[in-house]
């Protein structure tokens, strides 16, 4: 995973939601903080509007984290935030594939069984 063993935070805001931008650093193997932590490598600085720096931009500086474009975690994958922009599900969440089936199979099966649990002593009117 290119993110591997990376920890990132984010502030400013992003052409995709910050949630969806987290998806795509887990996703590629980072770790995500909502807050940026002493262990936090890089805080994401998007645009920051007319706050210019943020209160998380001094305290990644005084933790010594490295304050970066979104961009540049964007080429580190190999993909553009326009790209991402354009196709938040695919970059971030990813397509339907086995293990999402498989997961959503399981949360269904548990959700009938507690459906069931709960109605076993109803009777139709």
């Amino acid at each position: 995973m290119k993110l591997s063993g990376k920890t990132f935070s984010i502030t400013g805001a992003l052409p995709v939601s910050r949630d969806a931008f987290a998806a795509f650093i887990t996703r590629n193997g980072g770790e995500f903080h909502p807050n940026p932590k002493r262990s936090t490598m890089y805080l994401i600085a998007a645009d920051t509007g007319i706050y210019g720096y943020t209160t998380k931009m001094m305290k990644a500086e005084a933790n010594g984290t490295q304050i970066i474009e979104p961009d540049t975690v964007c080429e580190w994958v190999g993909v553009s935030l326009d790209q991402i922009a354009a196709n938040p599900i695919a970059y971030t969440y990813g397509s339907v594939d086995q293990e999402y089936r498989a997961q959503a199979a399981k949360s269904l099966n548990g959700e009938q069984r507690t459906i069931k649990k709960a109605t076993a002593g109803l009777r139709e009117s």
